[in-house]
């Protein structure tokens, strides 16, 4: 399956790119563990599959609301790798919780996908480096 995002959905209108690569250098190499972006991005797609069967996925063209969730998962799971799974911290916490009760309701049949909210409020490039990283770009843990 491909994923619905790639690095340029994400980098860097959500995270930085210094930021992005330091969530991916897992033994601290300074370099990025091959594959590790490409997998994030594939369980973040699957996850959003499983709440849209009735779309019979993978969807070959994926909407903004299916974009916007999959950067969501995405991000949120890049931070948790990180031990920040909770806002402030994880600046996509908050928008992960709101967008999967979207996605249940969508599962549920409550809401069609094509009336799905996009998340509201600040882009996340504002807040994630004010919030969860030093002023060189080091992380804050």
């Amino acid at each position: 399956m491909a994923a619905y995002i790639t690095r340029a959905d994400l980098e860097p209108a959500y995270i930085q790119p210094n930021v992005l690569r330091k969530m991916l250098d897992e033994e601290e190499t300074n370099g990025e563990k091959p594959g590790l972006l490409d997998a994030v991005f594939e369980a973040a797609s699957r996850q959003v599959d499983a709440f849209l069967t009735r779309y019979a996925p993978p969807l070959a063209a994926p909407n903004a609301f299916v974009k916007r969730a999959t950067v969501v998962l995405a991000g949120f799971e890049l931070y948790r790798r990180k031990g920040m799974a909770e806002a402030p911290k994880n600046p996509f916490a908050e928008d992960r919780d709101r967008l999967l009760k979207e996605l249940e309701r969508i599962h549920a049949g409550e809401l069609d996908m094509a009336g799905a909210a996009l998340p509201e409020g600040k882009a996340f490039a504002d807040v994630a480096p004010a919030v969860t990283h030093l002023s060189d770009g080091g992380m804050m843990f």
